[in-house]
C-alpha cells in the first residue's frame, strides 16, 4: 500500500454534456493491492476501463492520473517526492507534457490554428508591400 499527496476531481462519465471537473478535495490517494481510495471514494481496479498517467514536470514530481470507470472519470493531480517512482498495479498509459484535457480540446486547436493563420497572412501582407 502506498499513499500519494493528491488533489482530486471527478466528472460524470454518463453525461455527454458534462465537461466541467468537480473538485473533490485535497488529501492522500491510497494505492492498495486491489483498489484506489481517496477519502470516501473507492475505485476497484477491475472497474477501471482506462487509465493515463501524464508527467507534467521535468523532475517527475508532478503527475496527473486520469482514471475512467463506466460511471465516472477521475483526475488526480499527484505530488511525488523528488526521485520517487510511481508504480501502479493496473494497466496505465504513460504520457508527458501538458494537461491532456487541454491538448485534446477542439476549441483550443481551432484557436491555435487561427492564430497561426493570422500570423502567416500578416507576414505575407507585409512582405507583399
Amino acid at each position: 500500500m502506498k499513499n500519494v499527496k493528491a488533489i482530486a476531481f471527478r466528472i460524470d462519465a454518463n453525461n455527454a454534456d458534462s465537461t466541467r471537473w468537480e473538485k473533490i478535495g485535497e488529501g492522500e490517494l491510497e494505492i492498495s493491492g486491489d483498489r484506489l481510495e481517496y477519502g470516501g471514494i473507492s475505485i476497484p481496479y477491475e472497474s477501471i476501463s482506462d487509465a493515463v498517467l501524464n508527467e507534467n514536470s521535468k523532475d517527475g514530481m508532478y503527475k496527473t492520473l486520469y482514471v475512467n470507470t463506466d460511471i465516472e472519470r477521475f483526475m488526480f493531480n499527484l505530488v511525488l517526492d523528488r526521485g520517487e517512482d510511481l508504480e501502479l498495479p493496473f494497466a496505465v498509459v504513460n504520457t508527458e507534457g501538458g494537461p491532456l484535457e487541454i491538448k485534446s480540446s477542439m476549441p483550443l486547436k481551432i484557436l491555435v490554428f487561427s492564430l497561426m493563420l493570422f500570423v502567416i497572412l500578416t507576414v505575407i501582407g507585409i512582405s507583399a508591400k
